[in-house]
């Protein structure tokens, strides 16, 4: 499922103009580094470690 988000996320961001891009590219980064179980979600504990 992440993969084929993550996919559509950037074929998206392919059609976007170049600042927008750079935007969901970099925001679709960030999840993969926040999302350490990589199950393509964010839960309670990921995100309670971000505010550590």
């Amino acid at each position: 499922m992440k993969q084929i988000v993550g996919t559509i996320a950037f074929a998206l961001a392919a059609c976007a103009p170049h600042p927008l891009k750079r935007q969901m590219v970099g925001l679709l980064e960030k999840f993969d580094r926040w999302d350490y179980n990589g199950d393509g979600y964010l839960s309670h504990t990921e995100l309670n470690k971000l505010q550590s």
